[in-house]
């Protein structure tokens, strides 16, 4: 018969005393009040017992050892613990999974025991998971997964760390003073005091509570700020660009940008001829005149004129153009 079925068995026992206990309570029965009372409790040690070698059976398989090697590391951690001086204040020990639990208990050896419950602790993902462990652990515990889990999220606490402190300080409310007052962390129960609180999820809460003041490091939230939305790049506004005029010796217009802008094309000089045709003539030349008359009556060599050349004669005023000039030379 494997641990879990052990467990069951002794857990119907447990209940089984329960009701035996309140009868006799009922009739007030003292001496069968005394024997249940003492069955109860031997039932109980029957139970954290099996319970303790179920945890360090899981150790040893999360760690690929044996039990036996599992309960000897423990043994010469409570050793060392117990030859180490005296350290005022927490110690590095006192840490666990971010908390300073050092004045959670006067237990010189607490701290060791709780890491010791969360080193053996499966992974617990949701509430059925930890329900299921409370109840392996401690079968009829009133402590539920639903309990645990919406106090941890409530104050942002550890859920390892807080099934672990309720494991070692009442088996999840189901031994010592921690059973009889709804507190299963036993916050504020000093031996010389009690806390009593009206019902388990108050007892579970209380000692996320007392989690969430004990940080190591305090608890800050992110502010979150707001994204900053860049606007789509426009297309920028080029300013017009004044172009001057000038004039060349020829009496030909020529455009000289006064500023070229970046990435554009600048515009090639452009000439205009000031000549104002009125009349044209469609004959034909093949022997061009030998020298025309210009403005300032200079003769013009024959050879900078082709001397064939079918094209259009335009006569305006004193100036004749015969076919198309190269080139022109003026002559004094």
């Amino acid at each position: 018969m494997d641990i879990a079925s052990i467990s069951q068995l002794l857990a119907s026992r447990l209940n089984t005393l329960n009701d035996a206990r309140a009868r006799a309570i009922s009739v007030g029965d003292i001496d069968q009040i005394n024997i249940i009372d003492k069955d109860l409790m031997e039932t109980k040690n029957s139970l954290q017992q099996l319970a303790m070698l179920a945890n360090i059976t899981t150790a040893a398989n999360n760690t690929n050892t044996t039990p036996a090697e599992v309960v000897n590391s423990g043994i010469e951690a409570v050793q060392n613990a117990a030859t180490e001086p005296t350290i005022q204040g927490p110690s590095a020990s006192a840490y666990v999974n971010g908390y300073d639990i050092s004045a959670y208990a006067t237990d010189p050896l607490y701290e060791q025991k709780v890491q010791m419950i969360i080193n053996a602790m499966s992974p617990l993902s949701n509430a059925s998971d930890i329900n299921t462990y409370i109840q392996n652990v401690a079968p009829g515990s009133p402590v539920t997964g639903d309990m645990v889990l919406s106090s941890a999220v409530q104050y942002s606490v550890d859920v390892p760390l807080l099934i672990a402190i309720m494991q070692n300080d009442s088996q999840f409310g189901t031994a010592g003073v921690g059973a009889r007052t709804n507190n299963p962390g036993n916050v504020g129960n000093t031996g010389s005091a009690e806390r009593t609180y009206n019902s388990w999820a108050e007892g579970v809460s209380a000692v996320a509570e007392w989690l969430n003041r004990h940080r190591i490091v305090p608890l800050t939230t992110t502010p979150v700020v707001a994204p900053v939305i860049v606007p789509a790049s426009e297309t920028p506004v080029v300013a017009p660009i004044t172009v001057p005029v000038t004039t060349d010796t020829n009496n030909n217009t020529v455009t000289t940008p006064d500023v070229v802008p970046d990435q554009s094309t600048v515009t090639p000089p452009q000439t205009t001829d000031t000549t104002t045709p009125t009349t044209t003539d469609t004959t034909t030349s093949t022997t061009p005149d030998t020298t025309i008359p210009t403005t300032d009556n200079s003769p013009v060599i024959q050879s900078d004129i082709p001397t064939t050349d079918t094209g259009t004669d335009t006569t305006s005023g004193t100036n004749k153009t015969v076919g198309i000039a190269k080139k022109r030379r003026t002559v004094a």
